[in-house]
């Protein structure tokens, strides 16, 4: 089934998910999927309404879905949510502002909704599913000239989903997941990466800093 909406349209959201619970039921899962890789100028050259564009499909449409799910998830007390995010997200990108700066606020989105919603049994996870050939992926410039990419498949991205989605690491709610990782030693090295507070967005600070 397909539905048409912009996912940064509150009455587009709110249509789509009631027509997918009048037609198949309860949203069990949500993957933030849709997004818009924006304008590649310097800040100063940017267009201010591209510039934002960006952040209302890449962050506020995720935080629409997200809200319209989870009245339902929250009182039957389940439900997982993927949020599709990038390594840009925890880097600096001169040419890409408002893309890195979207995909690191759904960094922070998605650790602070985990946070939450646990005591509900939801479960939110963001996922990095590295460089895949899409459209969006070929509109960024020079990228036909990278010899060196190397190209993430779907249905990698997919699988991990799925395993979220069926329950496989539990602990990891709230984390920054990578295509790359070893899902299954991140499974087993859940409770040491809860402890030392690891695949998350920090500030590093000198020893002996004040927090």
């Amino acid at each position: 089934m397909a539905i048409v909406a912009d996912v940064s349209n509150g009455a587009d959201v709110q249509r789509m998910i009631s027509e997918t619970k009048r037609q198949l039921g309860p949203v069990d899962v949500l993957v933030n999927n849709a997004g818009h890789v924006g304008v590649f100028a310097t800040l100063w050259e940017s267009d201010p309404v591209e510039w934002w564009r960006t952040l209302e499909v890449n962050l506020l449409g995720p935080m629409l879905c997200s809200r319209a799910v989870l009245p339902d998830m929250i009182s039957r007390r389940q439900g997982v949510i993927v949020n599709i995010g990038s390594y840009i997200g925890i880097r600096a990108t001169p040419e890409n502002i408002a893309y890195s700066t979207s995909k690191a606020a759904l960094v922070r989105l998605t650790d602070g909704l985990a946070a939450s919603v646990a005591r509900y049994g939801i479960r939110v996870f963001l996922l990095s599913p590295g460089m895949v050939k899409t459209r969006m992926a070929r509109e960024i410039p020079g990228i036909g000239k990278m010899s060196d990419i190397v190209w993430s498949q779907p249905e990698a991205a997919a699988n991990i989903v799925i395993r979220l989605a069926c329950g496989e690491g539990k602990m990891l709610s709230g984390r920054f997941l990578h295509i790359d990782d070893d899902f299954d030693e991140l499974v087993r090295e859940s409770g040491r990466i809860r402890k030392e507070n690891l695949y998350t967005l920090r500030l590093l600070k000198l020893k002996g800093a004040k927090d």
